[in-house]
């Protein structure tokens, strides 16, 4: 556990690339900050169920001496706007508008924080823009294979009903027929689906990236990785990638009904700032 240093929460809008963004600096009381860390958050749902976890893992890098910025993108959380309304680009412009807030407030330096489908936008920002450090929590590296489970959902809640039963088939047809379908409450455009869709980790493995650290939930502490991961991460290291793994005992906080907080995935994240720091510290 991280050692007593009081830390500050300071809730406020930004304005982001199409209204304002609810945004939340978690930053120690005292001290200079140079690291400045930017959540770039999970989808749909996922948003809500990972908050927690998010918010407890915020206060322990602010333990070691950083800013981290956590945003509710346009159209999601406190955010104004609707979903139907956002994009795939505007959300990476509220980000890059998170990134220079933190530069010209409160860090010379960078780091980019992704979680599940934000890992893809992290990815994409990290190419074009100087930072330092990525942290990934459970990335989502098919966008692909993400967008049909999350059809499933509504595919099971057809099921229920008493009009019929639909399938990620007819779903998908009804995206490209230009229509919009509702998942869960959630109104997901054609666009914002082939956003997703496009989501493909694997085509950053030439990119030029800083040093990336992996946090993925295994079963127990003796399982590896998923192979999928695995697989992935092997291809970015063949190319030069500087990628190291770890593997957290946790459920799937991220989409169980209740509120789960990973314990391990906060205590590996505690572990990996605290290194940053360290390895930055002058000798």
């Amino acid at each position: 556990m991280s050692t007593a240093v009081a830390v500050s929460l300071s809730p406020f809008f930004l304005d982001g690339s199409n209204g304002r963004l609810f945004a939340l600096e978690v930053a120690p009381e005292r001290g200079d900050v140079e690291l400045g860390i930017l959540l770039c958050p999970p989808f749909a749902e996922e948003l809500n169920r990972t908050r927690r976890a998010v918010q407890l893992a915020a206060r322990r890098m602010a333990a070691q001496g950083c800013s981290v910025l956590l945003l509710d993108l346009y159209g999601t959380g406190d955010s104004e706007g609707e979903l139907a309304q956002a994009s795939w680009a505007g959300w990476r412009a509220d980000l890059e508008a998170g990134a220079e807030w933190l530069s010209a407030r409160r860090a010379s330096r960078l780091a980019l924080w992704g979680v599940r489908l934000g890992a893809g936008l992290a990815l994409e920002i990290a190419a074009t823009r100087s930072c330092e450090h990525l942290l990934l929590w459970q990335p989502v590296a098919n966008g692909a294979l993400f967008l049909n489970q999350f059809l499933r959902l509504r595919v099971a809640a057809d099921m229920l009903a008493a009009d019929g039963v639909s399938s990620v088939e007819a779903l998908r047809a009804e995206l490209t027929s230009g229509a919009s379908v509702e998942i869960a409450g959630y109104a997901i455009t054609p666009a914002m689906a082939a956003a997703i869709d496009a989501v493909d980790l694997g085509r950053f493995a030439n990119a030029q990236l800083p040093a990336v650290d992996w946090i993925e939930s295994v079963a127990a502490a003796e399982r590896p990785l998923s192979v999928a991961s695995r697989n992935l991460i092997d291809r970015w290291q063949g190319a030069g990638q500087q990628v190291q793994p770890h593997a957290a005992v946790a459920q799937q906080f991220w989409g169980t009904p209740e509120i789960v907080v990973p314990q391990s995935f906060l205590d590996e994240t505690e572990a990996i700032v605290r290194g940053w720091s360290r390895a930055e510290s002058p000798a």
